[in-house]
């Protein structure tokens, strides 16, 4: 399958469909492999396609400076290329695509790993016919071997192992470049030599790399250059594309002259200049500064997206394995999973955040200089156009972001533009982790206690998991803000000089809720760890209380039984009823001596802690019906009536509803224990119970009627089925 010119990027032949390209920086690299990924054809429908092959599936892994080399976010990374390029509903497929074991020692397993992931991919949402795929891994020279094993290489697959419909573009530098790391040479040149690999070797004085220029210039610039002209350009450019394409794009926009290219200096040097330049080159004073303060904050951002997903990412891990009983724990089988963003790569800002973090809306508008300072950076400014919502803007300039952070007086002030970043989504509540990566990297130690120390982003992380949480389609987003709640806590926690109970208190309410989003978006052995944090959080902060001689609130006492509950749901669906059944013995244990604590002391023991002990009961009795037989469970099934139905009388004596839910769940239990009696031999008890079990559910779907929810309805649908077999059936 040969590849032919793309219209609108630089890109050299690739003979075949996957291979190695090897190129100096600064080539293009990057950009031919994001074509590639991002606009081929083939999605099911996308209409583009720059290699011209019918019904490519294409998905691409883009690797950044700060993963440094990490293996597991490289997976995590796959896993949400691999949902977005075969379209699959990511609860649904984070609980059926394989996870990657961190602790194999076999380098084939990691192979056979990403293979199996497309595979399944494939199966799930099957392409037409036998429809290529074809994965793009950028920028594996950016890995540094300093931190870990350069595992990442385990990973991908060798040519001889690819089943015939996947394809492999990688990119790198060229190993003989001064630049380029020497593991390149030796271990993946290794990897990936013989006849079955294709090699594209890329030097910048190539007559193919340089008309491929050439045709770049004259397409953007609508004209062909005259020969002297482009001979200029590449001098200047030192035959590089980046270069060569800002300084097409500066000819384009007007900001360039060309009898002003023999002036300009070379390389880097180049945005060093347009740096000084800026203001003379937009005039007057007011514009100046606008201008100046779009880059500053532009490059704010992207200097905090970097934070959430390099050293922020880092600092909550390492925090993290400071913890209880985390010196024990497994490592994280999906590190992707504990990012702080949906977005590893920085896309941009849309215009009217912008212009708000900057003050420049008003209301009805946005400021007029604001907007010319924007139109006349817009040689310098990226606009990601992609997706249904608004344009993303961003600096363009590759490393545009470092060099106002070194220019002595762009960078004196960049912290400001943290700052300022900082306060807005404080006064905004959204944007959480990227509020805590803006305070950090202000330099500012009474912003950053207001930011890490304050109620206002801890609250903000929490409100939208929940909220993020109870939809269906939102558990994985839900992860990210229980990610950033923790990185808040952990954030304090390196800080703090003393225990402060409520921090830990919170910190294991997140834990809990991040294993509930986990469980419901992967599925529940990837809620298991996170269940186990928080109960060795809450037994820590419950003997430390003790010690301290200070009581431990019946909330707490609580929230630690849930926790116990909870990890033996997850438990009973990942590992089988019988590993579920001690966490139900602890929840019961606890509940019934909060309850009885309550009880000597002369307080109320809430209706909503006896509905609690009543699941607790019903879930544990499930669970024994199925480990060791039906008749085992009917003592739970008794208990949980028997708290149900009191609780139900004591509302009404005491002129308080009966939620409908509770009447649910009364209902439920019935079935239940009708079901137990029935296998056990217990016919009329059964048959009695399922009685009582329809006049419950046909209550609710009476008054309900259409706004009645499916799983009422299917319960009363269940009972009167059971009735009309067991009235079928002999006694």
């Amino acid at each position: 399958m040969a590849a032919s010119r793309h219209a609108h990027t630089l890109e050299p032949t690739v003979e075949a469909l996957g291979g190695w390209v090897q190129a100096p920086a600064h080539t293009g690299k990057s950009i031919f492999a994001r074509s590639i990924a991002d606009t081929a054809g083939g999605r099911h429908g996308s209409p583009a396609d720059p290699l011209d092959v019918p019904g490519l599936i294409p998905m691409g892994v883009f690797i950044q400076r700060f993963w440094r080399s990490d293996d597991e976010l490289f997976a995590g990374r796959l896993l949400a290329e691999v949902e977005r390029a075969f379209h699959l509903d990511p609860d649904r497929a984070r609980s059926r695509l394989p996870r990657l074991d961190p602790d194999t020692s076999d380098p084939a397993a990691r192979s056979d790993w990403l293979l199996s992931v497309i595979a399944t991919a494939r199966q799930m949402n099957p392409p037409p016919g036998d429809a290529p795929v074809l994965l793009v891994i950028d920028g594996l020279d950016e890995l540094t071997p300093e931190e870990r094993p350069l595992r990442v290489l385990d990973m991908i697959p060798k040519p001889e192992r690819l089943p015939f419909w996947l394809h492999v573009v990688i990119t790198s530098r060229r190993p003989e470049d001064t630049d380029c790391p020497a593991w390149i040479g030796t271990r993946l040149g290794a990897r990936l030599s013989g006849d079955n690999i294709n090699l594209l070797r890329v030097d910048a004085g190539d007559a193919g790399y340089r008309a491929v220029l050439r045709d770049y210039a004259d397409r953007v610039l609508g004209r062909r250059l005259d020969d002297a002209v482009f001979a200029q350009i590449l001098d200047r450019a030192e035959g590089l594309f980046l270069f060569v394409s800002f300084l097409v794009e500066q000819l384009a926009f007007g900001r360039l002259a060309l009898d002003g290219l023999g002036a300009l200096p070379k390389g880097e040097a180049l945005f060093v200049n347009f740096l000084n330049n800026l203001r003379q080159d937009l005039g007057g004073r007011r514009l100046q500064s606008e201008a100046e303060e779009i880059l500053l904050m532009l490059a704010a951002e992207e200097r905090a997206h970097a934070w959430q997903v390099g050293e922020g990412l880092d600092m909550a891990l390492a925090e993290e394995a400071k913890l209880p009983g985390m010196a024990e724990r497994p490592p994280s089988t999906d590190r992707g999973a504990d990012l702080l963003t949906d977005e590893i790569d920085w896309r941009g800002l849309p215009l009217d955040t912008l212009a708000q973090m900057l003050d420049r809306d008003r209301g009805t508008e946005l400021d007029s200089v604001f907007l010319y300072a924007v139109y006349r950076l817009k040689a310098t400014l990226g606009v990601d156009r992609g997706g249904s919502g608004a344009a993303l803007y961003r600096l363009w300039l590759k490393d545009l972001a470092q060099l106002i952070a070194t220019d002595p007086d762009l960078g004196r002030r960049l912290p400001r533009a943290h700052a300022r970043a900082a306060r807005f989504g404080l006064e905004a509540r959204s944007g959480t982790a990227r509020t805590l990566a803006h305070a950090v990297l202000a330099q500012d130690d009474d912003l950053l206690r207001e930011v890490r120390d304050g109620n206002q982003l801890l609250e903000a992380a929490f409100a939208q998991g929940n909220h993020h949480q109870t939809q269906t389609s939102l558990h994985h987003t839900a992860t990210r803000h229980w990610n950033t709640a923790l990185t808040l806590l952990f954030a304090r926690r390196s800080a703090r000089t003393a225990d402060l109970p409520n921090d830990d208190n919170h910190l294991a309410a997140a834990y809990m809720n991040r294993a509930t989003a986990k469980g419901q978006a992967q599925g529940p052995a990837q809620a298991l760890p996170d269940y186990d944090a928080a109960i060795t959080l809450r037994e820590t902060l419950r003997d430390a209380l003790a010690a301290a001689g200070h009581p431990w609130p019946p909330a707490w006492q609580n929230n630690l039984a849930n926790a116990y509950m909870n990890r033996a749901v997850a438990k009973r669906n990942a590992q089988g009823p019988a590993q579920a059944l001690p966490d139900y013995d602890a929840a019961i244990s606890l509940m019934e001596t909060l309850r009885d604590t309550l009880a000597a002391a002369g307080h109320a023991w809430p209706p909503a802690w006896q509905n609690d002990l009543a699941a607790a009961y019903v879930n544990r009795a499930n669970a024994k019906s199925e480990a060791q037989g039906p008749a085992q469970a009917l003592p739970d099934y008794d208990a949980a009536i028997t708290l149900r139905e009191t609780l139900r009388d004591a509302l009404a004596a005491a002129g308080h509803t009966w939620p409908p839910a509770w009447q649910n769940n009364l209902a439920a239990a019935y079935m239940n224990r009708a079901v137990a009696k029935l296998v056990s031999g217990e016919n009329a008890g059964g048959q009695s119970d399922l009685t009582v079990a329809q006049r419950l559910s046909h209550d609710l779907v009476s008054r309900f009627g259409e706004e009645c929810p499916k799983a009422w309805r299917a319960l009363l649908v269940n009972t009167e089925k059971a009735i009309e077999i067991t009235r079928q059936s002999p006694s």
